[in-house]
């Protein structure tokens, strides 16, 4: 997961590796991947921040899978009025439809830190002991 340096880097970084893989495997002898470095960004094992403020938040995701995006912060470390004003913000942005800013907001740190499947095993528990 990356988590500090946001994502708005990635679409230059996936096109640059692409560009310059092929000749480092020619010149230096790199050992050939199974996938372009892009398809590594786009495999789904690598998670990223959205930060929610930027306006090219939209573009990044695209241009990799919105299912890897999240929204992290520090809070309650960090400065907590900033953290729900971004959250707030974010939320009334029309450019985003809701399932987006659910899956932004809490479904995909869910997936990524398997809370999904916990909170699953933990219902099927329950579900055992009032049976």
């Amino acid at each position: 997961a990356f988590l500090e340096g946001g994502s708005n880097w990635t679409t230059f970084v996936m096109e640059k590796m692409d560009d310059e893989y092929p000749k480092n495997l020619r010149r230096r002898g790199c050992r050939k991947l199974d996938l372009t470095p892009s398809e590594y960004f786009r495999c789904g094992r690598l998670f990223w921040h959205g930060e929610l403020e930027r306006k090219s938040l939209q573009t990044t995701m695209q241009n990799i899978r919105p299912d890897v995006f999240f929204y992290a912060s520090d809070f309650p470390h960090a400065n907590s009025r900033k953290v729900i004003e971004e959250v707030h913000e974010f939320v009334q942005r029309d450019n985003f439809d809701d399932a987006t800013k659910r899956s932004l907001l809490s479904g995909v740190a869910d997936k990524m830190y398997g809370l999904d499947r916990a909170l699953a095993a933990r219902k099927e528990t329950a579900r055992k002991v009032v049976a």
